[in-house]
């Protein structure tokens, strides 16, 4: 693990409650990092980073909501103040929603333009805002990664989750 050790660096986890999320961030702090929690749920976030430190590793819960820059913004001053650095972000936070998803009755003439919306906000902003808010301080010092999470259904458009699917292409593209 040396070549790929991250001893020393800090990295940001956004979605890090979820099971996704959870296993990346249980990689990284393998690795050698200081992870960040980053989740809208702090009880949940606790939790995560509490059965990481029950395994030896180094965690941080850092609630905060993707789609919210003040609370990022918050998140950030208060991960900075205990590590003094952000040398990793990565982007997990996203999903889908039933009322966004074309099943049963549902047809794609009947999907109502709040819920594609919210999706395209989850998944695109709750990319992009994490992305300026985190990645400022790696910019400063010339230094840092940030890692995208899309999905298949970018490449190869699943019929059903036609907003999700759209929101993960988009990812892509703001990635490229």
């Amino acid at each position: 693990m040396n070549l790929f050790s991250l001893e020393g660096k800090t990295a940001v986890v956004t979605g890090g409650t979820g099971v996704l999320g959870s296993a990346i961030a249980k990689g990284l702090a393998q690795a050698g990092a200081t992870v960040a929690i980053l989740g809208r749920r702090e009880a949940k976030a606790q939790e995560v980073a509490e059965t990481l430190k029950q395994e030896g590793l180094k965690a941080i819960a850092l609630p905060a909501n993707v789609l919210d820059r003040g609370s990022l913004g918050e998140a950030r001053a208060a991960l900075l103040a205990q590590t003094g650095q952000i040398d990793i972000l990565f982007n997990v936070a996203g999903g889908n929603m039933p009322e966004a998803t074309v099943v049963g009755d549902l047809t794609f003439f009947d999907l109502e333009q709040e819920a594609l919306t919210n999706v395209m906000k989850l998944n695109m902003n709750g990319t992009v805002l994490p992305s300026q808010i985190f990645g400022e301080p790696m910019a400063k010092v010339g230094s840092g990664s940030i890692i995208n999470i899309s999905s298949m259904a970018a490449q190869k458009p699943l019929t059903r989750v036609i907003g999700y699917a759209a929101a993960k292409a988009a990812i892509d593209n703001f990635t490229k």
